[in-house]
């Protein structure tokens, strides 16, 4: 940050979570809501005149770029996730709430990790996307021309 007076988002960002920590279990919780709204931010971003005179294809292409090192990041979180799944198997007190034997509860563990594993190569595919995008748009401009400059 620059001015005080000013306040960066992403510094703002840094300044919540940190990515040196602390780290608390329930900040698990309350980042997964940051993303949550922040992409419900863009989604009606998205949809305001705003982004529409926004004509800036370097801008774009930086934000697809990184959606797509969020992709990633999300992938590897949800790896993470499957990891924590494995510890959750280990742990005989764990039950369910519908009172299911032992051995089935690893069972519920085991579909709750092929499913995030499933949704962690699904981030990856896209975050793969994204970054084609990224690199198509990084190539486009408006072209002006003298001719009275460009529509508003």
């Amino acid at each position: 940050m620059n001015d005080l007076r000013k306040i960066d988002r992403a510094d703002a960002l840094e300044v919540l979570w940190p990515l040196h920590g602390p780290y608390a279990a329930d900040s698990i919780v309350t980042a997964s809501i940051a993303i949550e709204h922040l992409w419900r931010y863009l989604a009606h971003m998205m949809l305001r005149n705003e982004s529409r005179r926004m004509d800036s294809t370097t801008a774009m292409s930086a934000a697809l770029r990184n959606l797509a090192n969020s992709n990633n990041s999300a992938s590897q979180v949800l790896t993470q996730f499957n990891r924590w799944a494995e510890r959750v198997n280990e742990q005989p007190e764990f039950a369910h709430d519908e009172d299911l034997p032992h051995h089935l509860v690893h069972g519920v563990v085991g579909v709750m990790a092929s499913a995030v594993s499933s949704a962690a190569s699904q981030y990856e595919a896209a975050a793969q996307q994204l970054l084609k995008a990224a690199a198509i748009l990084g190539h486009l401009y408006l072209d002006c021309g003298a001719e009275g400059g460009c529509p508003s």
